[in-house]
């Protein structure tokens, strides 16, 4: 039959026991962060640019690319037995 290294008690206290040997942040005597002025953090949003311009010179270059890899892979006068 199968028994436990430890009873349940016994591992609750040994845990317990683990956490109060650990040290405590001192917070007590710890200064107040320093505040930040609000007239630094609330800064106005820049516009959001119109994506229409880059995404059309985007399909642009894209067709421009697909176009170049249109056709064959090897040319034909490269095959052997042609």
């Amino acid at each position: 039959m199968f028994r436990p290294a430890l009873a349940p008690s016994t591992a609750l206290v040994v845990c317990a026991l683990l956490v109060a040997c650990t040290t405590q942040p001192q917070t007590a005597d710890a200064p107040y962060p320093s505040l930040l002025p609000l007239d630094s953090i609330l800064v106005e949003a820049e516009p959001p640019i119109d994506p229409t311009d880059s995404l059309d010179a985007r399909a642009t270059d894209l067709r421009a690319r697909a176009t170049g890899l249109r056709g064959p892979v090897i040319p034909p006068d490269s095959m052997p037995g042609t």
